[in-house]
């Protein structure tokens, strides 16, 4: 029963693999081709992450900027003297 099994799960791996290679991601569980499923999603997933990186990377900058000129002399952690 042990080898029945990983043969069959060598089998489907092998068979996903080959149609993987010829641009076959196989289907969905309401029978439509994966690759239009990821088609369908790609576009919107690209413009919300477009939008996410317009507004957070001025932010940063503007944050990096902000913290550089406003830096207090600290001592480093490990460099103070422990108390007594």
């Amino acid at each position: 029963m042990k080898g029945s099994f990983w043969g069959q799960y060598r089998e489907n791996v092998f068979t996903y693999i080959t149609n993987l290679l010829q641009g076959d991601l196989g289907q969905t569980i309401f029978e439509q081709p994966v690759l239009y499923e990821v088609g369908e999603y790609v576009l919107r997933s690209l413009l919300l992450i477009s939008i996410a990186l317009i507004i957070s990377l001025p932010l940063g900058i503007a944050k990096g900027v902000f913290d550089f000129r406003h830096a207090i002399e600290r001592p480093i952690y490990w460099e103070m003297e422990p108390p007594l």
